[in-house]
């Protein structure tokens, strides 16, 4: 099965920084929860708390957060997509 997901949107170097962190990112990228999907270094998807502790206790840092829906027109809006620029940026 191949999945095909959406531009990397940010990363989460660790778990201090998650925590830290991942409440003002998708707040301020104007995505919903669905939106977005999270994916520790051993391609495991990380949903709640309970995931992300997971990853940190198996050494499975990066978290990357992609884009669910290569598709989705969240992409397509200028101000989202300058947002998401913004983001990406940032020290993470």
């Amino acid at each position: 099965m191949t999945v095909n997901l959406g531009p990397e949107l940010w990363r989460f170097e660790t778990f201090r920084q998650w925590t830290e962190m991942s409440a003002g990112r998708f707040r301020d990228s104007g995505l919903g929860i669905h939106q977005a999907v999270s994916i520790d270094a051993k391609g495991r998807i990380c949903t709640c708390g309970r995931s992300f502790m997971r990853a940190h206790l198996d050494d499975a840092y990066p978290v990357v957060v992609y884009l669910a829906d290569p598709d989705d027109p969240w992409l397509q809006q200028k101000e989202l997509a300058e947002k998401l620029a913004r983001l990406k940026g940032g020290a993470v």
